[in-house]
């Protein structure tokens, strides 16, 4: 919404317009990470008095009730936004062992630093380790909490990264989908600060639609495998299925490998506004 925002009150002008669409383009600067966002959203009109237009029936998002207008949230060259690196280490895959009931487990990892540094495991090793099967897994057990944060500050080491900060690097586990007409590409459970996240915060949605298109990390194995159940043209969002439903992001790789935007589809709305005196 700070595009929206900062446009409905008057802080800066429109860095493009598309008068066919409808829609103009409000650029920020992150400057957490010194990285560009580009938001584009449609507009009332684009005369001299341009309105953000919010109340239009386009898309549905997870988690959020009705229908809203879109929102395109465009994260300009977000690899290495904290390690000055997309991967790390160099490596798509990297090795890490924990102490799992007295005895050393071997867990494969991709460290992947794109709008946010995260630890990506394959939840069918985390149920393997614990349980002795793939089938399945309570992420709000202790002993499951424990090891995930384990892994992620053995991950924030390797990337570099204070290991007893839990807001970054974050952790996820995946996995494919259960429902094997290719309707979803990859299935994750992310979490913040220690605890499970109902859905998916939007930078590791991102940074796990960055991780699906860099050959060999975990996340590109699995989507691969996922769509090949269906025709693909190449160039398509990644469908992720978190907790909370189902998001699609994009993310243009240049030919060298580097990752040049990524993308997600979001949906915004005015809750309030006032004035206080004092």
């Amino acid at each position: 919404m700070i595009g929206v925002y900062a446009l409905d009150e008057g802080l800066c002008q429109p860095r493009a317009v598309d008068e066919k669409l409808g829609t103009i383009i409000v650029r920020s600067l992150n400057t957490n990470t010194n990285k560009i966002i580009d938001t584009t959203f449609p507009v009332a009109s684009l005369g001299t008095d341009i309105t953000p237009l919010l109340d239009l029936q386009q898309v549905s998002m997870a988690g959020v009730p009705g229908k809203a207008s879109q929102i395109v949230l465009e994260f300009v060259s977000p690899g290495g936004a904290r390690t000055g690196k997309l991967l790390p280490t160099g490596n798509p895959v990297d090795a890490i062992e924990v102490e799992i009931n007295g005895r050393g487990a071997e867990f494969h990892v991709s460290l992947v630093d794109a709008t946010n540094p995260t630890v990506f495991i394959l939840k069918d090793e985390l149920c393997v380790a614990l349980y002795g099967n793939k089938f399945s897994i309570d992420y709000n057990d202790n002993e499951v909490r424990r090891v995930m944060e384990n892994l992620r500050q053995h991950g924030a080491a390797l990337m570099g990264l204070d290991p007893s900060a839990q807001a970054q690097p974050k952790i996820a586990a995946l996995s494919q989908s259960a429902v094997e007409d290719g309707s979803v590409d990859i299935v994750i459970h992310a979490f913040s600060m220690g605890v499970l996240h109902k859905a998916v915060p939007m930078t590791v949605g991102l940074c796990l639609g960055v991780a699906s298109n860099i050959k060999d990390t975990l996340a590109w194995n699995i989507v691969q495998e996922s769509r090949s159940t269906r025709s693909s043209n190449g160039d398509e969002l990644t469908r992720i299925r978190h907790p909370g439903g189902i998001v699609d992001v994009g993310a243009s790789m240049g030919s060298s490998g580097k990752v040049e935007s990524a993308k997600v589809i979001r949906t915004g709305r005015r809750l309030m506004k006032g004035v206080v005196w004092w």
